[in-house]
Parts: C-alpha cells; sequence; structure tokens
C-alpha cells in the first residue's frame, strides 16, 4: 500500500515537476532542503505517503555522502552544477528504493529512523554507482572521478582502495554511455561561450582569447592548430595581423585566414525590398581579401614560412561575425554570391556544432 502511494504522487510529482522545473526551482529545493532539520524523519513521511520529505531526506543525504564529496573534490565542477547534480542523484535514488520495494519494505518491518538511514546511506546509494546490485558489501565497486595530473580520469574503485581506469578500451562495468572528461570540458566551454555572447560590454578581445583558449570551435578535420595575430610584414606599409592563421594537418596543405567580430554586429540589412549583407560584412571580407593578397607576392610567402614555419597561398577565408536570425536559407545561400571565396559563420552555428557535438560524444558507446 505505502509503494502504491508512493508511485502515485511521485509520477505525479515528477510530470507536474518536469514540466515547470527550472534551474531556480532546483537551486530553491536545495536551499530548502538544508535549512530543514530531517536527520530522523524517516518513519512519520514514510507512515503519511509524503513524497516531499522523502525526496527531501535524500537529497540531504546524497549532499553528505562521501561519493558525492569524492566527486567535487576535484574542484572542475561549479557550486551550480553540483546541487544540480544532487537533484538529480536523488531522483534517481527514490526512483530505485521505490521499484526495489525498499520502501514497503522499510514499513512492513519496522525499521527505525536510524536503520532506515543507514541502509540508505551505506547500501542503496551506493548501488547507483555500483557495477552489479546483488554483490555482497564487500565485493562492491564503485565508479568514481578522480583528478591525475590536472584531467578528470573516471576509475572503478573497490572498498580497499585499489582503483582501475576505465575508457573505451577497458569497458570493466559495461557502461553504455559516459561523459568523460573532454566531453564535460566541452560543454563548460559553450557555457562560457554563450555567456560571452549575451555579454554587451564584450569585446573582439575577449572572443579572439576564448578561441585561443578553445581551439576545438575554429578547428575541423583539416586543421591543427589556430595561430593568433601573427604579424604579416609589409616594406614601406603597416603590417598586417588576421585574427588567426590556421594550420592544416596536411604538411602538404596551406594555411587559411580567419576573423573575427562581434556577435552584436548586424549581418543583415534590406535594401530595395531585398534583403543584403551589412556594411559590417563587407568590411571584413574587405579586410581578409587584404590579408589573402598579401600571400600573392612571393617574398611575402618566403617571409612567413621563414619566420613562423607556416606556407600560405590562395588562403581559404572565414568570418564569424553576428547572429543567425530568421533570414531563409535559401536567400541566404543566394547571398553568398556577394562575397564569393569567403565562408561566413553566425555564432550561432559555432555554439550549435558545439551543442551537437557535446551530445554526440555523450552517445558514444563504449565497446568491452
Amino acid at each position: 500500500m505505502v509503494a502504491a502511494t508512493l508511485a502515485m504522487w511521485h509520477g505525479h510529482s515528477v510530470m507536474s515537476g518536469r514540466a515547470a522545473k527550472s534551474d531556480a526551482a532546483a537551486l530553491a529545493s536545495v536551499t530548502e532542503v538544508r535549512m530543514l532539520e530531517t536527520q530522523n524523519s524517516w518513519i512519520e513521511p514514510l507512515f503519511n505517503s509524503d513524497v516531499r520529505r522523502l525526496q527531501s531526506n535524500l537529497l540531504r543525504l546524497v549532499s553528505e555522502h562521501p561519493i558525492t564529496r569524492t566527486l567535487y573534490a576535484s574542484g572542475e565542477f561549479s557550486p551550480r552544477k553540483q546541487e544540480r547534480i544532487c537533484v538529480d542523484l536523488a531522483e534517481l535514488l527514490f526512483v530505485q528504493l521505490l521499484e526495489g520495494g525498499c520502501w514497503q519494505n522499510y514499513f512492513d518491518c519496522g525499521y527505525t529512523n536510524e536503520e532506515i538511514e543507514q541502509q540508505i546511506y551505506r547500501s542503496e546509494f551506493p548501488k547507483l554507482f555500483s557495477n552489479k546490485k546483488d554483490l555482497d558489501a564487500d565485493e562492491v565497486e564503485f565508479l568514481a572521478l578522480t583528478s591525475i595530473n590536472g584531467t578528470i580520469r573516471l576509475v572503478s574503485l573497490a572498498r580497499d582502495g585499489a582503483y582501475k581506469y576505465l575508457d573505451e578500451a577497458n569497458n570493466l562495468h559495461h557502461i553504455l554511455y559516459v561523459a568523460s572528461s573532454e566531453t564535460l570540458v566541452l560543454q563548460s566551454a559553450v557555457e562560457e561561450l554563450e555567456t560571452l555572447i549575451n555579454a554587451h560590454r564584450a569585446t573582439e578581445g575577449d572572443f579572439q582569447d576564448f578561441f585561443e583558449r578553445n581551439p576545438d570551435f575554429i578547428l575541423n578535420d583539416e586543421y591543427k592548430k589556430a595561430h593568433r595575430h601573427l604579424v604579416l610584414a609589409q616594406e614601406g606599409e603597416s603590417s598586417l595581423i588576421p585574427d588567426f592563421m590556421l594550420e592544416p594537418i596536411n604538411q602538404n596543405s596551406m594555411c587559411d585566414l580567419l576573423e573575427l567580430k562581434l556577435p552584436s554586429a548586424n549581418i543583415f540589412v534590406l535594401k530595395k525590398r531585398r534583403i543584403r549583407f551589412s556594411a559590417a560584412v563587407f568590411e571584413a571580407c574587405a579586410q581578409l581579401r587584404e590579408y589573402g593578397a598579401f600571400f600573392d607576392e612571393e617574398k611575402n610567402r618566403i617571409a612567413v614560412q621563414e619566420r613562423y614555419a607556416l606556407l600560405a597561398y590562395k588562403p581559404r577565408m572565414f568570418v564569424i561575425i553576428g547572429r543567425q536570425g530568421s533570414v531563409n536559407p535559401i536567400q541566404l545561400r543566394r547571398m553568398e554570391n556577394d562575397i564569393p571565396g569567403i565562408r561566413l559563420r553566425t555564432y550561432d552555428e559555432v555554439v550549435n556544432w558545439a551543442k551537437w557535438r557535446v551530445d554526440n560524444m555523450k552517445r558514444v558507446k563504449l565497446r568491452g
């Protein structure tokens, strides 16, 4: 009876909660839980089928558990992310207890508050991270995150302290999907870029700094490195300084050029009832063409090669500028004829590509 009632209320709570759930609500619930003294209050909410109290107790227990504290010891997760992870773990733990008949068993067998607390703390919560739920307590292994030389690694941790690395080549626990340290770093970088895009005071230098620290956002399978602000010296004239020269992986290929402009730049205008690229776009293209023309001169190519060990001639040119807007893709393709030889990307395209890559990395199936 207790399990059926809990299941009914939990289903209602999940459906309605997820429909309106927000980060603010999740953080508020964590704050509320920490304010409540719920150390020994399992029996009363269990008797009354009070799902909210039980979930609050679980959230408090998860937040204080050594497994969770170890997870955050590396400092890789912000306090906000830690709280969101605790909320998700408490939700998973509630479902595990419900589906395993634990709530009903605690009620039928007359467990005390302390016994329920210890059973969940020592056995049920660790099962979320265990490779086999039916092992004896001494045989249980846990999954853990640890920081090795600044890199987050996933390990299998035994009770005696022994551990083994887990990776795609050694799937000890038959894990289907693992968010690797690389995935988490990329996801964090995506969030940083979105924050920077929405910051009104962000400068071109801020974006150059970001892409220099996170070159994967501007490199594809053809390039291995992005060189920032290389000086293209001209006799008797001012030097040219492109934002980035993209060095190819293939040594027989040549470098290309990338220019960055602000996401706040307007890239579309309406002229004579036709949508066209703005003056900001044409200015960026003119700047790139000036850089490209520099490499038409053999002496300039030789000078760059001798100074930077990079070769460029008739470079392909890219510009990242503005936001995507709602321009029809067919119209956009036609407009691209107005800037031949230059590939324009918006910041929305960059972010969407990175988010797709994060999702794809999370879905990588480990083989073992």
